[in-house]
C-alpha cells in the first residue's frame, strides 16, 4: 500500500475489499454453515468499496498525508487496510489446490464479528473523515457569484475615486480600521465594493480578504448566520488545515441543528486572530432591521485589532446610530463624486450596444449622454434605465420627447415602465414581480416563465393553453425591472446548503445516486435592483395611481400558495402519474415542480389565508381525488423540514407507493398550523390519529412540535390520544418538549399524556426539554407527581442530567440537581461530568464539582469517556488544569479486554496538537510510555507530526518502539534529527515494517529507509549493521536500491557482502516474516 497519498491508499482497500469479495464468492459453496458470514462479509466489503469511491471524489488536490485536512481519513485508511489484509491473509491460502479437498471458514467464534464491527467503525470515521463532511456545515451561500456578476457590471477605470480618499488609505494601511461607505438607492455601492475587495487582493502583500454579499433576492443571503457561514469557510479554505476550533463546532453539532451565531463568532475570531483580515461587506440594509441588529451586536463590536472591516449601504437611521462612535471612518457617495463614472458607463454601454451603434448622429448620442449624466445625480440606476427608455426610441423626434420627460427619481421611472406595459400583459408582469419579490429562493428562468402565467381564476395549471409560445417572453415583458444572472453547479457546492445544490438533489436524488451531477450553468432571473422590491412593497404605491401593482406581504405569499397548489393540481392533469414515481421526465415537462412541491407550505404559514384558499386546499387533499396530494409526496419528503429530522436520513422524495404509505392529510394539516382546514377534515371523517407514516407520527404530535396551542387544544377535544404515536420522537410530549411550549406541554398533561412514558429519540420528555434548554418545560415537568419506580425514576432523571450537561445548560443542570438526580451515576456515554467536559464548558464543571462529582468516574465502552480524557482530546488546556486540581487521575486510560487499551489523557492532548494542553498534563505526571491507540506518546507524536511534542519527549528518554524508529525514518525529509537521535539509542534496526499497520509498507527498515530517504539516512541505518539481505515483496534490499536509483548504496551493500544473487519472491498477499532464530528476513 503506497503511504504517499490517500487517492493510493483508498485504492489499495478498494483493490484488496475487491480481491476479498472474490474469493468468499467462490468459497460460498463450499463452506457449509458459514453462509451468513460470508454473506456479511460481501456485504460490508461492497458498501465499503462505494463510499470510499464517492470520497475519493472530494478529495484536494493535496491528498498527502501530512496535509490536515486528510490526515485523519489517511488514519482510519491505514486501519481499514489492516483488517481487510488480515481478513484476505487468512482467506488467501484456501485458495491453494491442497487446501481445496477440505475447505474449511477460518474464522473461530465471534472472530468474523469482531473485524466487522470494527469495519463498521472505520467506515464511520472514513465518511466524517472526507474532507467535505467539515465544510458542509459553512459552505452555504455563493457569494463569488454575487462578485462576479458586480465585476462584469463594472466599466473599467470607474470607482477609483475612492483609492484617493484619505480614509480609504488609512483604512487600508492601519490595524483594526473600519470604513462605512454609504450612499442613496443606485448610487453603485455594490460596484465600488467589488473594485475594493480586486484592489486589496492585488496589493503588493495582500492580506486576507473575504467578503459577503448581502442580497434582498435571496433570503439566505439576508441572514447573520449565512454570512458567518461565508467568511468563515472562505477563512478555512485559504489554510493548509481544517482549524481546530472549525472542525470542533462541526463535530458539536453534526447536522442536528445550527450553531448559534454567537458560535459563529468565537470560531471566526479564532481564526483571524491569527492572521490580519479584512472583512469587506456589501448591503447590510439589505436584510432586515432585526439581522442588523443582531450583526452590530455580535460582530462588530467584539472585532479585534487584526480585523479591518469595511461596510457599505444606504444612510438608513438605525445603522448609522449603530456604526456612530464604532467605525473610525465614513465616506458619503455624493451625486458629483460619481457623476464621471456614470457618464463613462453611459459612454461605454452606447459604444457598445448594437442599438445605439446604429444612430446615425454623433451629435445626438452626446445630447443623449449628457443629458442622462445631468439627471442621474449620482444614481446609476437611474441611467441605466432611462438608457433602456432610449434605446426604444425610434426617430429623432422621439428621442427628443422622452429627453424632455425623463423622470427625476427612481420611483417616477418604474412608474413609467408600469404604465408602458399593455393591458393585456399586466396579469402576467404582476404575477412574474410577485414571485420574485417573495420568492423563498431565487428563481431559474424557466421556473419564472411557469410561474407568471398561473392564475388563480382558471383554475389548475394547464400547460397545453398557458405557457408563453416564447419562454423567455416575461424577460421583454417586464423590462429592466428585472435581470439576467448566471448560476454555476460546481462540485464545490456539493453537500452544501446552496439552494441550487438542493434543487438538484430534489429533482435527481435516487436511493443509488445521492446527487452527482455533472458541472452546468443556470440561468436565473432577479429584480434587477432593491430599489425595484422597496417599490413594489411601499406606501406610494399603495396609494398612487397604480396600487394594482401594490405587493402586501401576507397576501401575496397566499397568492403564491394557491399558484403552486393549481401548478401541482395541473401535472398529469390531476391524476396520479403512472408508475406512481416522479422522476427528471417530470420535473423536466414542468419546470416549476420542484419549487411548488417544497415551497407551498412555506408560504401558506405567512400568508392570510382567505377562505378561498382553504377551499383550493380542502380539494387538494380530497381523498377521493388523491391525484394531485400523491404527486406532490412522489415529488418532495416535506418531512425533512423537520427540525430534527435524523442525519444521513436525507430522503428529499418518497419511492413509489399507494395513498396509504403517506401520511393522512391532517398530518399535513396539523404541519400546516391551520385550524380550519384540520376541523374540516375531521368532520368529513378523517380519523384524528391519522397513520404512522409520518416522520412525528400523529396530528397531534405534528401540532405540538411546531407549538400551534390552538390546533392541540382542537385535536384533543375532538379526540387525539395525547399518549399515541409520536414517531421518530417516540411520544407526543416529547415532540411538545423538544418544540418547546411550556402551554402544549400543560395541554397534553392535562389531557392525560404520561410524562413518564419511555421511548423514542430523547427517551423522556424530561430528557428531550434538558437537551433542547427549555427550563420552563423542564421545571413543570419535575414538579408533576414523579413515577412509583423509584429506580425508573432515577434513570430518568440522571438522564436528563447528561443531556443538559451536553448542552451546557447550568441552570438546567443545576435544577436537576436539586430534584435528585444522580451526579455520579454512569450512563450510557458516561457521567455529566463527562458530558460537561466534552461541551467545554468550564463554568458547568466547576460546579459539578462544587456538589461532589467524581473526577475520575468514567463510562461508555472500557471506561472510554473519561472527562479528563475529553477535557485534554479538545485541547482544552485550561479545562485539563481544573480537573486536574479536582485530583483527576492523570494517567487514567481505557480498558477494553486484557489485551487492549484506548487513548491516555496524553495521547488525547497529543491528538489535539494544543502544545499547552500537552505540557500541562505530561508535567503533572502523564506518563508518555502508555500503550493506547498508538504503541506510546513518542510513536502517537511523530505520527500526528506535532514535532515540538516529540522533541520534549525524546529528551525525557521516552521508550523507543519499532514503530518509532519507522516514523523517524519516515520524517527525515521533513527532520532529520529525530532519526539521528533514535539511532544514538541502543534499537534493533532488524524490524519488519510491515508490523507498523499504520505504515501499510510490507518490507524491512532498510528497504522503508530506500524508499522514503536519500541516502544519508540509509548510511547512518547502514552504520547500525542492519541485516542486508533482507528480502520483501519489493525484492532484496540491493535490488531495491538499484531500482531506487541509489546506485552508490548499492555499491556499498555489495563491499558490506550483499548476496547479489537473492531473487525477487512471487507477490502473495501475507506478510514478509522472519526466521524464527535469527529474526532475519525471509
Amino acid at each position: 500500500m503506497d503511504p504517499l497519498s490517500v487517492t493510493a491508499s483508498i485504492i489499495a482497500v478498494v483493490q484488496a475489499s475487491t480481491a476479498v469479495i472474490s474469493y468468499c464468492i467462490k468459497f460460498s459453496s463450499q463452506m457449509k454453515g458459514a453462509e451468513q458470514e460470508i454473506l456479511q462479509v460481501i456485504s460490508e466489503l461492497k458498501t465499503l468499496r462505494d463510499l470510499l469511491e464517492k470520497v475519493s471524489e472530494v478529495l484536494p488536490e493535496d491528498d498527502r498525508p501530512e496535509n490536515a485536512k486528510v490526515s485523519g481519513l489517511y488514519l482510519a485508511l491505514q486501519t481499514t487496510w489492516a483488517i481487510v489484509s488480515d481478513i484476505s491473509g487468512r482467506l488467501y491460502p484456501l485458495l491453494q489446490g491442497g487446501f481445496k479437498s477440505k475447505l474449511k471458514w477460518p474464522f473461530k467464534g465471534e472472530a468474523i464479528k469482531e473485524k466487522l464491527e470494527k469495519l463498521q467503525n472505520q467506515k464511520s470515521t472514513l465518511q466524517l473523515g472526507a474532507p467535505n463532511q467539515y465544510l458542509e456545515l459553512y459552505k452555504t451561500s455563493d457569494p463569488e457569484q454575487n462578485h462576479k456578476t458586480s465585476r462584469e457590471r463594472h466599466e473599467p477605470e470607474t470607482c477609483s475615486w475612492v483609492f484617493k480618499l484619505d480614509s480609504f488609505k488609512s483604512w487600508i494601511s492601519g490595524d483594526g480600521e473600519s470604513l462605512w461607505i454609504h450612499g442613496i438607492p443606485g448610487a453603485g455601492k455594490t460596484i465600488i465594493c467589488s473594485t475594493i475587495i480586486e484592489h486589496v487582493r492585488t496589493l503588493r502583500a495582500p492580506p486576507k480578504v473575504v467578503y459577503y454579499y448581502f442580497d434582498f433576492s435571496d433570503t439566505r443571503k439576508q441572514l447573520l448566520s449565512g454570512f458567518f457561514q461565508s467568511v468563515i469557510y472562505q477563512l478555512i479554505v485559504a489554510t493548509p488545515e481544517i482549524p481546530e476550533v472549525a472542525a470542533n463546532l462541526y463535530e458539536e453539532y453534526r447536522g442536528l441543528q445550527q450553531p448559534g451565531c454567537d458560535e459563529y463568532l468565537e470560531v471566526f475570531m479564532a481564526i483571524a486572530a491569527k492572521k490580519g483580515v479584512f472583512v469587506i461587506i456589501d448591503a447590510i440594509d439589505e436584510c432586515s432591521k432585526a439581522e442588523r441588529s443582531d450583526f452590530f451586536r455580535i460582530f462588530v463590536d467584539n472585532l479585534e485589532s487584526k480585523v479591518n472591516l469595511l461596510i457599505t449601504s444606504r444612510r438608513e437611521p438605525d445603522i448609522e446610530k449603530a456604526l456612530s462612535g464604532r467605525f473610525t471612518h465614513s465616506v458619503s457617495i455624493e451625486g458629483h463624486t460619481v457623476d464621471e463614472d456614470v457618464r463613462r458607463h453611459v459612454s461605454n454601454a452606447m459604444a457598445t450596444d448594437p442599438t445605439f451603434q446604429k444612430w446615425a448622429s454623433a451629435a445626438v448620442k452626446i445630447e443623449v449622454l449628457d443629458r442622462i449624466v445631468a439627471g442621474c445625480h449620482g444614481m446609476f440606476r437611474w441611467a441605466v434605465c432611462q438608457l433602456e427608455v432610449m434605446k426604444n426610441c425610434s426617430n429623432l423626434r422621439a428621442i427628443r420627447v422622452e429627453l424632455g420627460r425623463m423622470p427625476k427619481t427612481l420611483d417616477q421611472t418604474y412608474d413609467r415602465i408600469l404604465q408602458g406595459i399593455p393591458e393585456m400583459h399586466r396579469t402576467f408582469v404582476e404575477s412574474a414581480l410577485r414571485w420574485l419579490v417573495f420568492s423563498e429562493r431565487p428563481l431559474l428562468l424557466d421556473e419564472l416563465g411557469e410561474a407568471a402565467v398561473i392564475d388563480p381564476e382558471f383554475g389548475p395549471f394547464n400547460a397545453d393553453d398557458s405557457r408563453f409560445l416564447d419562454p423567455k417572453k416575461i424577460l421583454e415583458l417586464c423590462g429592466s425591472l428585472v435581470v439576467l444572472g448566471e448560476k454555476k453547479y460546481t462540485r464545490e457546492l456539493h453537500f452544501s446548503n446552496d439552494w441550487l445544490f438542493f434543487k438538484l438533489r430534489n429533482q435527481h436524488y435516487t436511493q443509488y445516486d445521492q446527487g452527482n451531477f455533472p458541472d452546468h450553468s443556470y440561468i436565473t432571473v432577479s429584480l434587477s435592483h432593491y430599489s425595484v422590491k422597496e417599490y413594489l412593497t411601499s406606501e406610494r404605491l399603495q396609494k398612487g395611481p397604480l396600487s394594482g401593482y401594490f405587493m402586501a406581504q401576507g397576501l401575496s405569499h397566499r397568492f403564491l400558495t394557491q399558484c403552486a397548489i393549481l401548478y401541482l393540481q395541473g401535472l398529469s392533469h390531476g391524476h396520479e402519474v403512472e408508475g406512481f414515481e416522479i422522476g427528471e421526465k417530470e420535473f423536466h415537462e414542468y419546470p416549476l415542480l420542484e419549487y411548488c412541491a417544497v415551497n407551498w407550505m412555506k408560504h401558506f404559514r405567512k400568508g392570510d389565508i382567505d377562505p378561498d384558499c382553504i377551499d383550493l386546499l380542502m380539494e387538494f387533499f380530497d381523498d377521493s381525488k388523491p391525484g394531485a396530494y400523491m404527486n406532490w409526496l412522489l415529488s418532495y419528503e416535506p418531512d425533512i423540514d423537520c427540525g430534527t429530522y435524523p442525519p444521513g436520513v436525507y430522503h428529499p422524495r418518497r419511492f413509489p407507493g399507494n395513498l396509504g404509505s403517506f401520511p393522512t392529510p391532517l398530518y399535513w394539516a396539523a404541519w400546516l398550523g391551520s385550524v380550519d382546514i384540520a376541523i374540516r377534515l375531521i368532520d368529513n371523517g378523517a380519523d384524528v390519529e391519522g397513520s404512522d407514516r409520518g416522520f412525528l407520527g400523529s396530528p397531534l404530535s405534528v401540532a405540538s412540535y411546531y407549538r400551534f396551542e390552538d390546533l392541540v387544544r382542537q385535536l384533543i377535544e375532538r379526540g387525539a390520544d395525547p399518549n399515541g404515536k409520536g414517531g421518530y420522537m417516540g411520544t407526543v410530549l416529547q415532540s411538545a418538549a423538544v418544540g418547546g411550549s411550556h402551554e402544549v406541554v400543560k395541554l397534553l398533561v392535562k389531557a392525560g399524556a404520561d410524562f413518564n412514558k419511555i421511548g423514542g429519540q430523547w427517551n423522556t420528555a424530561l430528557v428531550a426539554a434538558a437537551r433542547h434548554g427549555h427550563d420552563k418545560i423542564v421545571s413543570y415537568l419535575l414538579e408533576l407527581e414523579p413515577p412509583p419506580d423509584i429506580t425508573l425514576q432515577s434513570s430518568a432523571l440522571s438522564y436528563a442530567l447528561y443531556q443538559a450537561a451536553l448542552a451546557g445548560d447550568i441552570k438546567i443542570t443545576n435544577r436537576l440537581l436539586n430534584a435528585g438526580a444522580d451526579i455520579n451515576e454512569v450512563g450510557p456515554d458516561g457521567t455529566a461530568l463527562y458530558a460537561a467536559c466534552s461541551n467545554g464548558s468550564i463554568k458547568l464543571v466547576q460546579m459539578l464539582l462544587r456538589r461532589g462529582a467524581d473526577v475520575n468516574k468514567a463510562g461508555g465502552k472500557g471506561g472510554g469517556n473519561c472527562p479528563l480524557i475529553a477535557a485534554a482530546g479538545a485541547g482544552d488546556a485550561e479545562l485539563v488544569r481544573v480537573l486536574l486540581r479536582a485530583g483527576a487521575d492523570v494517567n487514567a486510560q481505557p480498558t477494553f479486554n486484557a489485551r487492549e487499551k484506548g487513548a491516555s489523557a496524553l495521547e488525547a492532548a497529543i491528538r489535539s496538537k494544543s502544545l499547552e494542553t500537552f505540557e500541562t498534563i505530561l508535567n503533572a505526571g502523564g506518563d508518555p510510555n502508555l500503550q493506547g491507540d498508538y504503541p506510546n506518546g513518542l510513536y502517537a507524536a511523530l505520527h500526528i507530526e506535532q514535532l515540538e511534542m516529540a522533541k520534549i519527549l525524546l529528551d525525557r528518554f521516552t521508550e523507543i518502539s519499532d514503530g518509532t524508529f519507522l516514523r523517524a525514518i519516515s520524517l527525515w525529509n521533513q527532520d532529520p534529527w529525530f532519526l539521528r537521535t533514535i539511532l544514538e539509542r541502543n534499537l534493533n534496526v532488524n524490524i519488519d515494517a510491515h508490523s507498523d499497520r499504520l505504515l501499510a509498507f510490507a518490507g524491512s527498515a532498510l528497504h522503508f529507509a530506500i524508499d522514503t530517504c536519500d541516502e544519508e539516512a540509509v548510511r547512518l541505518i547502514l552504520e547500525k549493521g542492519p541485516y542486508i539481505d533482507a528480502l520483501s515483496s519489493y525484492g532484496s534490499v540491493f535490488t531495491y536500491a538499484i531500482s531506487k536509483g541509489m546506485t552508490n548504496i548499492a555499491n556499498e551493500l555489495i563491499e558490506k557482502g550483499a548476496d547479489t544473487s537473492r531473487e525477487m519472491p512471487i507477490f502473495t498477499p501475507k506478510p514478509v516474516t522472519t526466521h524464527p532464530l535469527h529474526g532475519h528476513f525471509l
